[in-house]
């Protein structure tokens, strides 16, 4: 084969081989991967030593410093330098070099002076903080006299030119802090026993803090759960005006009803089971939180005659409801409010697992014994008697509650609605029985948070990473839950949970289970959670959100409220009435 000849009397082919140019290529990464760890072992090996000397200090060995030495060794030593060509001082060393400076040598020798030297120099800082702490004052200027003089002799032994005294002064400092190091074990400054005696002070503390944040968290949750005076004074106003206006008690067995402009021959409760119109419902036993959530539901309606609220309260709330929704009917929606106690005739102790355990003496001392929550190991909130409550668990039994009815939107009493709902009656949620806003963000809010995922009744049935929803917004299809049996299935994990194996915390557990495969995730605009614990909740959300809620212990009717969302609620609520103001309601 001819080859062309070039300059240099080399001859390539005009096409070389293939094996060639991979050789060649596999050469030239080769040199190239050499080249690259060089760089990376010089580039350690220089920052290990600027590290180690002292500032100013040069990196080159003593053989290529200046020769002429001034009364300031440091001053010569930093005017030492190598140039290239009249050009700025380089700071590139050779690995040879490195390895030849005596200092490199001897931060590496574990038997060097240096080496010793420095080592004391970090005991004996420890054993200066101990004698700080321990009040040792005198002898703690003598170990920071020993530990500044050690330190400065480190700092200019590298420029002193005479291995000689050098020799001579390390072995002085050596021996000083030697004796100072002596002497403070002989003062029982021992660190591994001084550690130990910190870690027991640590633990202490820790106990102490724990025990401080029980209390703070149990007076948090005693607050949310009681009754301010003023709102106790409001609800004995409402109680008198009951007596004075329904002497006979017969009355309070009866639902109330408003109803605006009904129709003349139109029975009462022909609104209450219409299907064309939109039903809420709120289960409480807060008459001021319920009249703000009604008040902001009717008010931000694009029709409110169309608004139909379903309220079930317990008896001894009944007469102050009635009274003040009397006082303050919901403009053109119809509402009713109904005693739990008049379900008795279905909802009782042999068909709800709830109120069977509620009987029972373990369920009373886990949920109402203050001592066991502070000293018991689950968290205090896990104790909370609310979540054994009847009116918190009639959530699960919708269909039987209104029993004519399709749809109906479930409201918290501590919610707050700020856009017109009637788009979310009409979503279609894809056969689903439940249409919630979802709360997993990465692995917060998953079914493990919630559930005993340990448990065999639970693994392999369902998915721990699964997606938790919110309560507080819910829009329910009834027909389809009917089909489902949902409350059936409630039932049994209810049941399965009697001793608190499964899950500690309220109806969300339950929920989760009792509507696995069943909920629809509808656009979290519609529902905003966190207001009753988050102050940093972004307010643009909120204020583009259909509804906000207090979830947490702060809630808007309390002194502990978080102020930058109370406004939120209070222009909800009815301060025009004297009976607030006479109360201190503010």
């Amino acid at each position: 084969m001819h080859l062309p000849k070039i300059a240099g009397g080399f001859s390539l082919p005009h096409s070389p081989p293939r094996h060639s140019r991979r050789a060649s290529l596999r050469h030239r990464r080769q040199r190239c991967t050499v080249l690259l760890v060089a760089a990376s072992v010089l580039v350690v090996m220089l920052l290990f030593v600027s590290l180690h000397l002292p500032s100013g200090d040069s990196l080159l060995p003593r053989g290529k410093q200046a020769a002429s030495t001034s009364a300031d060794p440091r001053s010569a030593l930093q005017a030492s330098s190598v140039t290239i060509n009249g050009s700025q001082p380089s700071i590139r060393v050779s690995l040879a070099t490195l390895r030849a400076d005596p200092t490199w040598q001897q931060l590496l020798d574990p038997d060097s002076a240096v080496r010793q030297l420095s080592d004391q120099i970090s005991l004996g800082k420890a054993y200066l903080a101990r004698a700080r702490d321990a009040g040792e004052k005198e002898f703690g200027d003598e170990m920071e006299r020993g530990v500044r003089a050690a330190e400065a002799f480190l700092a200019r032994s590298i420029a002193i030119p005479s291995q000689a005294v050098y020799k001579l002064e390390a072995r002085a400092h050596i021996a000083n802090m030697s004796a100072l190091i002596l002497q403070a074990k002989e003062m029982h400054y021992d660190i591994v026993a001084a550690m130990a005696a910190l870690k027991e002070k640590v633990a202490k503390a820790e106990e102490k803090a724990s025990k401080a944040s029980a209390q703070a968290t149990l007076a948090s949750q005693v607050v949310s759960e009681s009754m301010p005076k003023p709102m106790t004074c409001l609800y004995m106003r409402l109680a008198r005006e009951w007596a004075l206006l329904h002497p006979s008690l017969d009355t309070v067995r009866h639902p109330f009803q408003i109803h605006h402009n009904l129709p003349p021959g139109t029975p009462n409760n022909s609104r209450l089971v219409d299907t064309s119109l939109l039903h809420l419902c709120v289960f409480s036993d807060n008459v001021l939180a319920v009249s703000a959530a009604v008040n902001s539901t009717v008010l931000s309606s694009s029709d409110p005659s169309r608004l139909v609220f379903h309220v079930i309260t317990d008896a001894t709330s009944f007469p102050a409801f009635v009274v003040w929704f009397s006082r303050h009917p919901p403009g053109l929606a119809s509402l009713e409010v109904r005693r739990v106690e008049g379900e008795s005739g279905w909802l009782n102790a042999s068909y709800a697992p709830v109120l069977r355990q509620m009987q029972e003496a373990g369920a009373k001392s886990f949920y109402f014994s203050a001592a066991a929550a502070v000293e018991g190991r689950e968290p205090i909130k896990f104790h909370n008697p609310k979540y054994m409550a009847l009116l918190n668990h009639l959530r699960f039994y919708l269909p039987q509650l209104f029993p004519s009815l399709h749809r109906m939107l479930f409201l918290d009493d501590d919610v707050i609605v700020q856009k017109d709902l009637s788009a979310l009656f009409s979503l279609d949620m894809n056969g689903a029985v439940n249409g919630a806003v979802e709360t997993c963000k990465g692995s917060f809010h998953r079914f493990h948070r919630y559930l005993n995922f340990t448990d065999t009744r639970l693994r392999g049935r369902f998915d721990p990473e699964g997606c938790a929803w919110a309560y507080g917004m819910n829009l329910f299809d009834l027909d389809g839950w009917r089909g489902a049996n949902v409350t059936g299935t409630y039932h049994y994990w209810q049941e399965q949970n009697v001793d608190h194996s499964l899950w500690k915390l309220g109806t969300l557990p339950p929920g989760l289970l009792a509507f696995n495969g069943l909920t629809h995730a509808i656009d979290p605009s519609w529902h905003v959670l966190g207001l009753g614990y988050n102050p940093h909740l972004d307010m643009n959300a909120i204020s583009k959100a259909a509804a906000i809620h207090w979830n947490g212990n702060q809630k808007p009717w309390l002194k502990i409220a978080l102020p930058n969302y109370r406004s939120l609620w209070t222009k909800y609520v009815s301060f025009d009435d004297p009976w607030l103001s006479e109360c201190g309601v503010t």
